[in-house]
C-alpha cells in the first residue's frame, strides 16, 4: 500500500522521463527489495503478483502503455533491451536466497555451530524457483534431467560465499535467461524480430536512461518522451493509412512509423541529421577539440564533405566527419538482414564517393551512421 501510495504521486511530476528514473531507482524494486529478501517467496506470493500488477497498471495510467507479455519482458530486463524496471516474480528467489548466504555466518556466530542453508526456511523451495527461473526455457528440453534440481542453485551459492553483490549475480543470471527468451520469441513477424535484435545491441537504451539534463541535451518534452518509448517497445503510434505529413509524399504511414523515419521528402530527415550532428559538435567542444559544422573541404568544386570538420584530430591531420542517420528496417533490404544491415550499409555509401575527396586534401574522412533504436556504426563506435 505505501508503494502503491507513492507511485501515485508521480502524477504531481507529470514529467515522463523524470517518472522513469523515479520508478527505477526510487519507487518500486528499492521500496519492496527488503521484502523479497527477508521473507521466502512463497511466503508473499499475493504481495509479489500485487506488485508486477501494480507496474503494468503505472505503466498504463502514467505512460499510456498497455503492456503485451513480450513488452512486460522487455521492460524488465537490464540495459540494453530492457529499462530496468523489475519484476518481483523474476528476482524474488535470488534476493531470499542472497540473505540467506549472508545471513549464515551471524546465524553461525549466534549458534556456535555451523547451520547449513539448507536449514534456512524454505530453502529447498526457493532453490528449485530460482533455478527453473535461472536456466532459459528455450533450452530446457536440450539439458539432461537432473535428480536433485537444488544441485545447480547450491552450486552457484557455493561459489558466491565470499562474494560481494550476492544479490546481483543471482539476479543476473535470470535475467540472462529471461534474456535470451526475449532474443529468441518464436512466431514473431519480421519487422518485431528485426526490433528485438535492434534493441539488444550494445549501448542501445542510452538515450531512455540517461539523466534527464537539459544542460547537455539529455532532457525530453513529454510527447517526446511517450513516443520514444512506445517505439522502443514496439507500439503502435499511428492509425492505419494516416498520409504521410510531408505533402510531396504520396505513401502512407504504417502504424509503427517506419515510413516517417525513412520518407526522402520534406525537412524531418535533415532535421534529424542536423540535429545528432550539433550535439555531436557541442560533444567534441566540451572535450576542448576545436571543430566546426558544415565545411566545404573542396573549395574548387564547393563540394562539402564535412559534417563536422575536426581540427587535429590525428596525428596532426584533419578530420571530416559526415554523419547519416538511417533506420533499421528499410525498403530493399535483402531477407537475411540484420538489425545492423542498414548502419553498413550508409557507412559504406558515404566511403564510395567522399573518402577520396578527403584524402586528397589530406584530412582523415570519418563516416558516422546512427539509426533510430540508438545503433551505431563501426567507425562511430
Amino acid at each position: 500500500d505505501k508503494i502503491a501510495a507513492a507511485v501515485s504521486a508521480l502524477g504531481e511530476v507529470n514529467d515522463p522521463q523524470i517518472e522513469l528514473a523515479l520508478l527505477r531507482h526510487c519507487l518500486l524494486m528499492p521500496k519492496f527489495n527488503f521484502a523479497l529478501r527477508s521473507t521466502p517467496p512463497s511466503f508473499i506470493r499475493p504481495a509479489i503478483e500485487q506488485f508486477d500488477q501494480l507496474v503494468a497498471d503505472t505503466w498504463l495510467a502514467r505512460f499510456g502503455i498497455s503492456l503485451t507479455p513480450l513488452q512486460s519482458l522487455q521492460l524488465s530486463l537490464p540495459a540494453p533491451a530492457g529499462l530496468g524496471v523489475t519484476r518481483a516474480a523474476d528476482v524474488a528467489s535470488a534476493a531470499y536466497l542472497a540473505n540467506v548466504l549472508s545471513c549464515q555466518p551471524v546465524v553461525d556466530s549466534l549458534l556456535g555451530a555451523h547451520c547449513p542453508v539448507e536449514s534456512f526456511l524454505a530453502f529447498a523451495d526457493t532453490a528449485r524457483e530460482y533455478s527453473a527461473l535461472a536456466r532459459p526455457a528455450s533450452l530446457l528440453a536440450q539439458l539432461p534431467r537432473r535428480e536433485d534440481p537444488l544441485a545447480d542453485t547450491r552450486a552457484i551459492l557455493d561459489r558466491l560465499e565470499d562474494a560481494e553483490a550476492v544479490q546481483r549475480h543471482l539476479a543476473d543470471k535470470v535475467h540472462r535467461s529471461n534474456g535470451l527468451t526475449f532474443r529468441n520469441t518464436p512466431h514473431l513477424a519480421p519487422r518485431e524480430r528485426l526490433r528485438l535484435e535492434a534493441v539488444s545491441r550494445p549501448n542501445a537504451t542510452n538515450a531512455l536512461v540517461c539523466p534527464p539534463i537539459p544542460a547537455v541535451g539529455l532532457r525530453f518534452s513529454a510527447d517526446e518522451f511517450r513516443v520514444l518509448l512506445k517505439w522502443w517497445l514496439g507500439c503502435p503510434l499511428l492509425q492505419p493509412d494516416t498520409p504521410c505529413s510531408e505533402g510531396a509524399c504520396r505513401t502512407p504511414m504504417d502504424v509503427f512509423g517506419d515510413h516517417a523515419a525513412r520518407c526522402p521528402h520534406g525537412q524531418t530527415r535533415i532535421a534529424r541529421h542536423d540535429f545528432v550532428n550539433r550535439v555531436w559538435c557541442y560533444f567534441l567542444h566540451s572535450r576542448g577539440l576545436h571543430c566546426r559544422m558544415e565545411v566545404f573541404t573542396d573549395p574548387l568544386t564547393h563540394f562539402r564533405s564535412a559534417d563536422t570538420y575536426v581540427e587535429q584530430w590525428l596525428h596532426g591531420r584533419d578530420a571530416a566527419m559526415d554523419w547519416v542517420c538511417t533506420h533499421p528496417e528499410q525498403e530493399g533490404a535483402p531477407a537475411s538482414a540484420d538489425a545492423s544491415w542498414a548502419l553498413r550499409h550508409a557507412e559504406a555509401h558515404k566511403e564510395s564517393y567522399a573518402r577520396q575527396r578527403s584524402r586528397a586534401r589530406g584530412l582523415n574522412f570519418i563516416p558516422l551512421a546512427i539509426d533510430t533504436f540508438g545503433g551505431l556504426g563501426a567507425a562511430a563506435l
